[in-house]
């Protein structure tokens, strides 16, 4: 049976068609058409009028898989070879939570191509297979939610004519004198699991191809001769396992990118040679004629010489797409003429108007993989934005925007989704809600094989930076809730800080810290300043503890005594500010 998507498809293909799976075409979320999700189901239909309609499903087994930001339900039928195909696209406007959705219900206009709520048949009977497009109808969804949650609705009254799909504008084309379809009712409920089509490492490659053939499904070159391992086994045939495949000295890599030889061929393998002695061969070094041009070399930017040997624009410094005498600022990726304007205080769009977006937050993530050796070479470590909405919770949509819901109907707004490398990832919104606490959050999607990553935050409210904080490394599927906006008051509360004594709360002994300058026992200020002495915690942390202890105000005064002589002892209060503390606390009436 066939997987249908409503993607740009090969040069070439016929629509339907079933595809081994490295060739198919899922979408991916750094796609700028963003699928919420597809629904395929294998059922069981009669083939009568809409008048007369009555459907039979018998023997069904369901399943649900994520693709990426598809979810791909099946309801595979053991009696006649049908599929209804349920499609959801956010990009057209579909559903993105629980609720009664219709199916477009203007016979005339309703197309495929541009349809959010899609619903075909297609009969397949040997090689022939005909398309049923629904011209109205209606889906009650029950629930929906990330892996691990159940899909499960109803699809109910769907009228559907015969139609012919266009496989490259997908137009869905009445077939004249064709046949019509219906269903009552269909009932479908199934555990969301995981990608069976995942490529992980972006390779070409599924993992599951990759765990049958021995290669790495988180290393996109496996033996590390500069070609992929999808590009080994599906183009060039040379053996990913092994980086000199015709064993005659020269990687594979380097065979046919650099000295155009034949890779299965041993006897045209080229020596190495340095010709300018800078300890890198030619191949590896750009220029084998020049000893100040090989891969350890610094970059002299805008001299039209790439000295680094890493082919990078030498003209487009910030590697943002945009080249200097187009670029405001080339030191800023940020900045250019393809950015929508953020509201960060940077003249993002490079239109000489800074934040003219009026009342605004900008929130922007950026990390460090160390275990990444190349941070900007397009293949690293992914992290994910979450900016939720005081009415909902984390994960839950519409109410909290990230790569899966880009563009919630509240306003926030992914402007820029990095999936490979260090960011920056960024969530902005206009004109926030009055009375309104937003969260941040950031989870840590996908490592690659490169290990912990550490996040940065930053967030802007009208254009000022009120907010910065480094976390602590998180391990791929961490989820770190960072900060609290309260957007009336402007104020950021750190929420991996709450008393902002800059110790992480999982590791503050003291979370709620009191951080006066001074040590002040009880409206007696004593002048000390109130050091941290441990974990987070102050000396009037712990003055405050030795009152909530004592039984009586003689033991508050001896807990303050043993307490004043390990700090004297410990070299962090002299004698003078010991006396000081012990007056106050004989001063007052605690407990």
């Amino acid at each position: 049976m066939p997987i249908f998507i409503k993607a740009k498809l090969p040069a070439g293909a016929v629509w339907p068609f079933s595809l081994h799976r490295k060739e198919k075409r899922i979408v991916k979320k750094s796609n700028l058409i963003n699928v919420i999700f597809i629904l395929i189901i294998f059922i069981a239909t009669s083939a009568i009028g809409h008048a007369q309609c009555t459907t039979v499903f018998n023997d069904v087994d369901q399943m649900a898989n994520h693709y990426d930001d598809v979810l791909v339900y099946q309801a595979v039928a053991t009696t006649v070879p049908s599929v209804l195909i349920i499609e959801l696209w956010q990009a057209f406007g579909g559903p993105l939570m629980p609720g009664i959705y219709s199916i477009e219900d203007d016979t005339l206009n309703s197309n495929y191509s541009t349809c959010h709520t899609c619903v075909l048949i297609v009969d397949s009977t040997g090689t022939s297979e005909r398309i049923f497009y629904a011209t109205f109808g209606e889906i009650d969804i029950d629930s929906i939610g990330p892996v691990g949650t159940l899909f499960a609705g109803t699809l109910s009254n769907a009228n559907l004519i015969e139609v012919t799909i266009d496989p490259v504008t997908f137009e869905s084309i009445p077939v004249p004198n064709g046949e019509t379809r219906c269903i009552d009712s269909f009932s479908f409920n199934a555990l969301i699991e995981g990608d069976v089509f995942l490529d992980s490492d972006g390779d070409g490659l599924t993992d599951e191809e990759e765990a049958n053939l021995g290669t790495d499904p988180l290393n996109p070159d496996t033996d590390g001769d500069m070609l992929w391992d999808g590009d080994e086994v599906l183009f060039f045939g040379t053996d990913p396992l092994n980086s000199d495949t015709d064993d005659g000295g020269v990687s594979d890599g380097q065979e046919v990118f650099n000295d155009g030889t034949d890779p299965f061929d041993p006897t045209d393998d080229l020596i190495l040679i340095d010709e300018d002695n800078d300890g890198f061969p030619l191949g590896p070094d750009c220029d084998d004629s020049d000893p100040s041009i090989n891969p350890a070399a610094e970059e002299i930017w805008y001299d039209g010489i790439d000295q680094n040997c890493d082919g990078h624009n030498d003209f487009d410094q910030d590697m943002d797409w945009s080249p200097v005498d187009q670029d405001c600022d080339d030191t800023n990726a940020l900045v250019n003429p393809g950015i929508p304007e953020i509201c960060d205080g940077l003249d993002n769009n490079c239109d000489g108007i800074i934040d003219d977006q009026g009342p605004c937050i900008a929130v922007r993530l950026t990390w460090h993989t160390p275990g990444d050796p190349d941070e900007t070479d397009n293949f690293g470590a992914d992290l994910d934005l979450h900016f939720l909405h005081p009415d909902g919770e984390w994960w839950e949509l519409p109410w909290d925007c990230f790569w899966q819901n880009r563009y919630p109907a509240w306003g926030a707004k992914l402007d820029i989704d990095d999936t490979n490398g260090l960011g920056p990832e960024v969530i902005s919104l206009s004109n926030p809600e009055a009375d309104a606490l937003y969260k941040i959050g950031v989870d840590y999607f996908n490592a690659k094989g490169f290990g912990l990553s550490i996040p940065t935050v930053k967030i802007f409210i009208n254009g000022q930076m009120l907010f910065e904080e480094t976390g602590q490394p998180l391990s791929e599927k961490d989820f770190w809730e960072v900060a609290e906006i309260d957007w009336d008051s402007g104020v950021v509360i750190n929420l991996s800080d709450l008393d902002g004594d800059g110790i992480a709360n999982d590791i503050d002994s003291c979370p709620s810290s009191n951080l006066s300058e001074t040590i002040i026992v009880d409206g007696c200020d004593t002048g000390v300043t109130n050091y941290m002495v441990s974990d987070g915690c102050t000396i009037s942390d712990q003055i405050t503890e030795c009152a909530v202890d004592a039984r009586n105000h003689g033991g508050f005064v001896s807990c303050i005594a043993h307490l004043t002589n390990e700090l004297k002892i410990e070299n962090i209060i002299s004698g003078i500010e010991k006396g000081a503390i012990q007056r106050c606390a004989a001063q007052t009436p605690i407990p």
